[in-house]
């Protein structure tokens, strides 16, 4: 999981974003360049696994320690690329990201032994915490993670 949201942060925010294979919905992605930080929040709760069944439910024992691999691994991705914004967890921050996984898939990549990806599925808001107001609100649809041969390698990629 902690890949599975590295790499659609990275991807979603500064790759796909501009280049077509996420949307903006609203806002101005200027305010991912504000020399400024943002407490990063993570929304599970409505999160399936591959259309069908609750994520939390799939991975039972495993859900916690696949969310904060995620958590970990979106927040060290997106601070060593983001030249502005950055995740912190300071209460004090002007700005709150929250993550809100709606799906995860999982597909093999091309050829016999390809690596598995793991694609997801949500959108991503930025509440500016002084008036509580949405300031950019990105969707992506099944937005692909890099490949692993292993589990823990497809959540920590994705």
């Amino acid at each position: 999981m902690k890949k599975l949201l590295l790499i659609f942060a990275i991807t979603l925010l500064f790759t796909n974003v501009f280049a077509g294979g996420a949307k903006i919905t609203s806002g101005n992605k200027d305010v991912l360049k504000e020399t400024v930080s943002a407490v990063l929040e993570f929304d599970y709760a409505n999160a399936k696994w591959e259309k069908k069944e609750s994520y939390k439910d799939k991975f039972g024992e495993k859900y916690d320690e696949n969310v904060k691999l995620s958590v970990d691994a979106f927040k060290n991705a997106f601070n060593n690329i983001s030249k502005g914004l950055k995740l912190t967890d300071d209460a004090d921050s002007k700005y709150k990201m929250v993550f809100i996984v709606e799906n995860i898939e999982q597909h093999q990549g091309g050829g016999m032994w390809g690596r598995m990806y793991r694609a997801i599925t949500g959108q991503i808001n930025v509440v500016d915490l002084s008036t509580q107001n949405v300031v950019l609100n990105v969707i992506g649809d099944r937005i692909d993670g890099n490949g692993d041969y292993t589990v823990p390698g497809r959540i920590d990629k994705s």
